[in-house]
C-alpha cells in the first residue's frame, strides 16, 4: 500500500516538473481567468440567475468569450 503512494507521488512530481518546464520554455501560455468566466462551471456546478444565462450564452455560441470577459469587466466597474 505504501509503495503505491510513493509511485503516485513520483508521478505527480514528474507531471509538475513537465508542466513547469513547458511554461519556462514558452510551450504553454498560462493565463489567469476569474472564477466568473470559468466555462467548465456551466457543466459541473448548479448555477443560478444571470451567471447561468451568461455562461449558457457563451457555451451556445451566442456570445464570444471576449464578450463574456467584457461583460464581467463592465459588471465589476458598476460595483465600485
Amino acid at each position: 500500500m505504501e509503495d503505491n503512494h510513493v509511485v503516485k507521488n513520483l508521478a505527480t512530481l514528474t507531471f509538475d516538473f513537465f508542466i513547469k518546464d513547458r511554461i519556462k520554455s514558452g510551450d504553454i501560455d498560462l493565463q489567469y481567468y476569474p472564477t466568473e468566466i470559468m466555462l467548465a462551471d456551466f457543466f459541473t456546478k448548479p448555477l443560478q440567475g444571470k451567471h447561468f444565462k451568461l455562461l449558457r450564452s457563451t457555451v451556445m455560441g451566442w456570445i464570444s468569450l471576449d464578450q463574456l470577459k467584457s461583460s464581467l469587466t463592465e459588471k465589476s466597474k458598476g460595483a465600485c
